[in-house]
């Protein structure tokens, strides 16, 4: 696997993690609505 192209898999990896905390952080007063958007995701 190139460098470059495993430099930005782990920048990737990082950036999506912090946005699925940020997200958690958030949806705690949102569940309803989180688990609404999950519903609609699973439904395609």
């Amino acid at each position: 696997m190139p460098r470059g192209h495993q430099d930005s898999f782990l920048v990737e990896e990082r950036s999506r993690d912090l946005l699925f905390r940020s997200a958690r952080a958030r949806s705690r007063g949102n569940r309803v609505i989180h688990r609404s958007m999950a519903r609609w995701h699973a439904g395609g």
